[in-house]
């Protein structure tokens, strides 16, 4: 019993003391300090308080495809006239991975028939996952600018997060990713 308790603790320990996770793995995370660093301005529309990118451009709500990696700013504010965010550099202070159960077309009749063909209705639709990961961000410059979200409909059981290389390309030439570099040196010193 000592042994497989041992065994037990040991397998605890290195699975805590494990190294940091390559950039483009599923199990990285955004360091808080990151910058996200806004390279050309991007319009945000009246009344609305988010602006979409997907494929490294600006589309609509309406244009996005759901089903693929796509991301967002999100404005604190939503002016009757549009917003620019301008280049700036955002300092990430938060992120966040959420999971939201959706039910696609949750009203649409669905005709089926069964082995004596008899006709049946069911009721439902397509179910996914909508995968989140948000940035809670800041500039001194736009303080209204708080949030860089992406995401996607994934499949329940076999969906994920988006990675950061997966990130950097939905943002394409408008947006870059400059990481947190922890200065390497001696820590005892005081």
């Amino acid at each position: 019993m000592r042994l497989i308790g041992g065994l037990v603790v040991a397998m605890i320990i290195s699975a805590c003391a494990g190294g940091v996770s390559s950039v483009s793995s599923l199990n990285f995370n955004i360091p808080v300090g990151t910058q996200i660093i806004v390279k050309q301005s991007i319009r945000i529309l009246p009344e609305s308080g988010r602006v979409y990118i997907q494929g490294g451009k600006v589309v609509a709500l309406q244009e996005r495809d759901q089903y693929e990696y796509y991301c967002w700013f999100l404005s604190w504010k939503v002016n009757e006239t549009e917003q620019i965010i301008m280049p700036d550099t955002f300092i990430v202070s938060n992120v966040r991975h959420t999971d939201f159960y959706v039910q696609h077309f949750p009203e649409t009749q669905v005709a089926m028939s069964d082995f004596s063909g008899k006709s049946l209705l069911a009721w439902g639709g397509a179910t996914a996952t909508d995968y989140v990961t948000e940035l809670s961000i800041h500039s001194d410059q736009q303080p209204d600018i708080r949030r860089l979200a992406c995401s996607y409909w994934g499949d329940p059981a076999l969906g994920r997060h988006i990675t950061v290389p997966e990130m950097q390309s939905v943002l394409g030439d408008l947006v870059h990713i400059e990481f947190l570099r922890i200065k390497e040196g001696n820590y005892d010193e005081k």
